[in-house]
């Protein structure tokens, strides 16, 4: 693994094999760091993908004070592809996020054309509706009030960053993986997801899983496997 830097904004690892020319671009969740996916990791490594693990903005070890769920970490996205192998005119990405990495995946992948596949597991279909829900004991003013300090200060747009909009405008092949259990970021969201995409699409029900523990199926992760290759 090679530690570099994209942007100023990310830092990232970058594991390249000889001669391999599929890459998967890794992204983890709100809250989390790159090296929370290094069980997915492994199994993608073994199967001879080259990896690059990010630490999205304001986690982990990159900068930044805030994340706005894709509205501009789309293009840490496209400066990491131009940093890991600029030259290399057979190198194909695909992009894996899990939960909110699926908002960056899915936001980068609508607009970087050398994205060539998508994997989304528990993302959300809308953050707005998605807060909405989770803050049903807020008073509606008081939550309008908080998102709107919160776009002031991120400099971003809540309903910009939509992920059945944006996926509706992704034109490669995506699977949109999620557990049947999950209370958190209910299974409808990939329902939503996967109706608003375009095809060719998969859709893929981790049997048992829940939010926490969706990304440890060795199921999906052979799944996630075929897809990619």
């Amino acid at each position: 693994m090679v530690g570099t830097s994209p942007s100023r904004w990310t830092r990232f690892h970058a594991g390249q094999r000889s001669g391999a020319t599929k890459t998967i671009i890794l992204l983890h969740t709100l809250g989390g760091n790159r090296e929370d996916l290094s069980v997915f990791a492994e199994p993608l490594w073994k199967a001879g993908f080259n990896l690059v693990m990010l630490d999205l903005r304001s986690h982990g070890m990159s900068e930044g004070k805030y994340f706005t769920y894709g509205f501009h970490e789309w293009k840490d996205i496209q400066a990491a592809i131009d940093t890991v192998n600029p030259k290399q005119a057979n190198q194909t990405f695909s992009i894996l996020g899990v939960s909110a990495g699926g908002t960056v995946a899915i936001s980068a992948a609508a607009r970087e054309a050398r994205i060539q596949k998508v994997v989304t597991i528990g993302t959300f279909a809308d953050l707005s509706e998605t807060i909405e829900k989770q803050t049903q004991w807020l008073p509606g003013f008081w939550r309008e009030r908080a998102l709107g300090r919160s776009q002031a200060l991120a400099a971003f747009t809540v309903k910009e960053t939509s992920a059945k909009q944006w996926i509706a405008q992704v034109k490669v092949p995506v699977m949109v993986a999620h557990g049947d259990g999950d209370a958190y970021i209910p299974f409808q969201n990939a329902e939503q997801l996967f109706a608003a995409a375009r095809e060719p699409k998969t859709l893929y029900k981790i049997a048992g899983a829940t939010h926490d523990t969706m990304v440890r199926s060795p199921e999906l992760q052979q799944a996630v496997i075929r897809f990619l290759q």
